[in-house]
């Protein structure tokens, strides 16, 4: 075993109470990542980085105005991101891999530095790697445990299908991120994928969706077809065609006026 992580065990089986046993301990020391599998969820996860990131060094300074590009930048070319997204099921982990490699060569640096001006700020200039993005010139090559993980998690290397009425199924492990179709779509509420990242993802229309319960109903379960497992918005994952007419009238106004936008 990891001698780290067997010292960690012992450690926790002496300062803990009686009771709790290997697997109890083993099952705390397990580590998940979810990578983001849409533009809008990775822009969750880089936003979470920058509040993060303001917590610790003030929203004033250099790494959360950094970060903070880095978040408009997605929101600006949504259309780019999901197209890299749908080619290279990876590209989400390289992306957020890379950022978070120059943060962390960043703030070694800042911890080794006698002077400021010795910190390497060029490393979290984020321009040159958002550049490459839109010239779709990225690549980045993942840690053998990090594609060790993707290959066992992943039902396939291939882009999923995006048309509704191509089943798939998920795999035994069930796994949260794995795309599912709305087996009852409205055909009249499907778009296409320039639409849908223009109009109904703009953030004015986005705020003005109707609710169920205390969620937005999700636009890309009823306008596309399909989502994830791991939608914020899960709940509303209703099939379209058993909707209540209240529900079902309210979505169609937001779509309506959505578009005229």
């Amino acid at each position: 075993g990891n001698p780290e992580s067997d010292c960690l065990v012992l450690l926790l089986k002496e300062s803990s109470s009686k009771g709790i046993s290997n697997e109890d301990i083993e099952s705390v020391l397990k580590q998940g990542v979810i990578v983001p599998k849409t533009a809008e969820s990775l822009r969750v996860s880089v936003h979470n980085f920058w509040g993060a990131s303001c917590f610790f060094f003030s929203s004033d300074s250099l790494l959360p105005k950094s970060i903070q590009m880095i978040n408009d930048d997605i929101v600006m070319n949504t259309m780019i991101y999901e197209s890299l997204i749908d080619q290279d099921n990876e590209f989400t982990a390289k992306f957020l891999f890379a950022i978070d490699t120059n943060v962390q060569l960043w703030l070694k640096d800042c911890k080794n530095a006698v002077f400021r001006e010795d910190v390497n700020d060029n490393l979290i200039d984020f321009k040159p790697l958002l550049t490459q993005v839109k010239t779709r010139q990225f690549n980045m090559l993942l840690p053998k445990s990090f594609k060790h993980l993707l290959d066992k998690d992943s039902n396939s290397s291939s882009p999923l299908p995006d048309h509704p009425s191509k089943k798939r199924k998920l795999n035994n492990n069930n796994n949260p991120q794995d795309k599912v179709d709305n087996e009852g779509v409205i055909s009249e509420w499907l778009v296409n994928n320039d639409i849908f990242s223009k109009k109904l993802r703009h953030s004015d229309n986005l705020k003005k969706r109707p609710k169920m319960g205390d969620f937005p109903m999700c636009h890309r379960w009823h306008s596309k077809g399909y989502c994830f497992g791991n939608c914020t918005n899960i709940s509303t994952h209703t099939e379209s065609s058993k909707l209540t007419n209240d529900q079902k009238e309210k979505y169609s106004s937001w779509l309506k006026k959505s578009l005229k936008d």
